[in-house]
């Protein structure tokens, strides 16, 4: 007989349960259906905003892909910078994926955005 227990349980999810967003929290799950649209090969940049919690703290984190926390108003520059080197090593496969609230893309942050959209950035 085959039991499973926290030491041999596998799951395919991007993102773990037990993450440390508020009960009901709306952005979790959106998050959680990114990542299974984005697939695996997902990089994540969050500035400081709720996400940079849920996620937790390094080295924990309740995504199974690699996080980039950064400044408030720096995620569109770190996003440039993460694709700008995913595209010096060749690797074209790998998604870019910023994840902000509306300080960062609307109010604070706004001129990092609109700099990576204005050069043409694909993440």
């Amino acid at each position: 007989m085959n039991t499973l227990n926290s030491r041999t349980f596998k799951h395919h999810e991007l993102m773990n349960p037990g993450h440390l967003g508020c009960p009901g929290c709306g952005a979790t799950i959106a998050m959680k259906f990114a990542l299974q649209a984005l697939g695996e090969k997902t990089m994540v940049v969050i500035p400081a905003c709720c996400w940079g919690v849920i996620a937790g703290p390094y080295p924990q984190s309740a995504l199974n892909v690699p996080v980039l926390q950064t400044a408030f108003a720096t995620a569109g520059a770190a996003a440039s910078g993460l694709r700008a080197a995913l595209d010096m090593r060749g690797d074209k496969e790998t998604t870019v994926l910023t994840w902000a609230g509306d300080g960062e893309s609307f109010d604070i942050g706004f001129q990092s955005l609109s700099g990576a959209v204005e050069r043409n950035e694909d993440c």
